[in-house]
């Protein structure tokens, strides 16, 4: 829904280090209750991040009351840990998915930045294509997550579909994807690159990490 899509963006725009147009996104999730917690506590780190410590601790608080109330119970133990393992593999196949169609796309004549609107709403939308859409029309590879988390993490979806007796093809087609993409992009990459493996036109210019990095950066 659109709460889960502000609280995404709100995240992201954090860890880009805009912690005023993050807050403002995250304030626009506090009404749906599945969403406000999450969005409360990256809502009083905006407020850290801005100095604003009576604001940030006021979140905190109202964070802490809202903890009882906003918890699913997935079962019995481990249970959440697998709900995990699910939500990393629809995330990190549909991002190998919305780059081939942001290729396919561009080069089909379209206009990125108008297609993307377009969709939204419709069976082919989803937070991902929002995020990552936009951020693959600009070209803009600055800091989310390496490309070194997608590969990880599906692995880890493989190794639990193995332990279960089944063989998802689609899960390891998209690691297969994100290894080609460390190969020929780098480990230390940003997730968004992963449109560079599919059409090299897109431009290039990442950086390969270092420092505190955790994801590419755009060249200087």
């Amino acid at each position: 829904g659109d709460a889960a899509f502000r609280d995404q963006l709100g995240q992201v725009l954090l860890r880009q280090g805009d912690p005023d147009a993050a807050a403002s996104e995250l304030q626009k999730a506090l009404s749906d209750p599945r969403k406000a917690l999450e969005a409360r506590l990256l809502l009083a780190k905006c407020f850290e991040n801005k100095g604003f410590g009576d604001l940030a601790a006021n979140e905190y608080e109202k964070a802490l009351e809202g903890m009882g109330e906003n918890v699913t119970v997935m079962g019995k133990v481990g249970t959440g840990q697998a709900a995990k393992v699910v939500n990393q593999l629809i995330s990190f196949s549909a991002q190998v998915t919305v780059a081939e169609a942001m290729a396919l796309a561009r080069r089909s004549g379209l206009e990125l930045d108008t297609l993307i609107p377009a969709l939204a709403g419709g069976a082919a939308d989803s937070v991902v294509l929002q995020i990552l859409g936009p951020r693959m029309a600009a070209e803009d590879w600055s800091i989310t997550a390496h490309m070194s988390l997608a590969e990880k993490d599906l692995g880890i979806v493989l190794d639990a579909a193995e332990a279960h007796g089944l063989d998802l093809k689609v899960a390891a087609a998209a690691r297969e994807r994100w290894a080609d993409a460390i190969r020929s992009i780098g480990a230390d990459h940003d997730i968004a690159e992963i449109v560079r493996l599919v059409d090299p036109e897109f431009s290039g210019g990442g950086w390969h990490g270092g420092g505190d990095a955790v994801g590419s950066g755009t060249a200087e």
